[in-house]
């Protein structure tokens, strides 16, 4: 009953009041609501169960635009996930997802589909080994290619230049990645002091008049975490592991985490 203006209010116990939740607890879960709450994108993983609406069939991978809520198991259903009738994306495709496995041409048969922060966007690229962009600080026009981003490019440029792509974000570029390298300088080293070689980095495996993602990488006083022995002989590497560093002073630095230098032993007798 609603409590009256001037009636006073009655007190309750911590006991009892825990009686009473434990009870409406227990009477919700046998004789409660069963229907879930609308699905979420977050709560499903990002994921949508879609039916092909563009009459052919479509490989994983594809971007598909959403064209309409599906109803297949009805309301009920949808409520527990998401699903999508999708179509071939056009001009002004907004609400865009990747397939995750093929989906037949059969509009009445479901496939996967990732259906977070996928979209059509212009991408400034500079280079196009480039598979990660970024956003430049008050530029809302296009994102521009790097190393390193939040932006996964998901149709791999062909050349440098201003054009459009598909991106994925969130996205965070992997955190090591090999390189191959080839030495530019430095010294084998000695019994009293370490080998100082110079690289160069690529891509790995290393293709003919590739960009250099770095040069004169100094493996003895620059920022790469790996360490040479204090002193001996050592082959020059042509491979290694690497990172980019995050630089809010300018552009990201390469750093080698490992390089497959080898000492140079030598027996001696008993």
């Amino acid at each position: 009953m609603p409590l009256l203006p001037g009636e006073a209010i009655a007190s309750i116990s911590a006991a009892a009041l825990r009686a009473w939740n434990r009870a409406g607890r227990l009477a919700m879960s046998e004789d409660g609501p069963k229907t879930a709450p609308p699905a979420a994108f977050p709560a499903q993983g990002g994921l949508a169960t879609v039916f092909n609406a563009t009459g052919a069939p479509l490989p994983a991978g594809s971007v598909v635009e959403a064209e309409r809520a599906a109803f297949p198991g009805g309301t009920d259903a949808f409520r527990e996930r998401v699903s999508l009738m999708v179509r071939a994306p056009g001009n002004n495709a907004r609400a865009l997802l990747i397939l995750l496995e093929d989906a037949a041409a059969d509009p009445d048969r479901a496939a996967t589909a990732l259906a977070s922060g996928v979209a059509w966007v212009r991408v400034r690229v500079r280079d196009a080994e480039h598979r990660y962009a970024r956003a430049l600080p008050g530029n809302s026009d296009w994102l521009e290619s790097a190393h390193i981003g939040f932006f996964e490019i998901l149709t791999p440029p062909a050349a440098a230049g201003e054009q459009g792509a598909y991106v994925r974000f969130p996205a965070q570029s992997p955190p090591l990645f090999p390189v191959a390298l080839a030495k530019t300088g430095g010294e084998a080293g000695s019994g009293a002091a370490p080998c100082s070689w110079i690289y160069n980095a690529w891509p790995f495996p290393r293709a003919a008049g590739g960009e250099a993602l770095a040069t004169g990488i100094d493996l003895n006083g620059g920022p790469s975490p790996f360490r040479r022995w204090p002193a001996g002989k050592a082959e020059p590497a042509d491979f290694g592991l690497a990172m980019w560093s995050e630089n809010a002073a300018g552009p990201p630095e390469l750093l080698l985490m490992w390089v497959n230098e080898v000492p140079e032993v030598i027996g001696c007798d008993d």
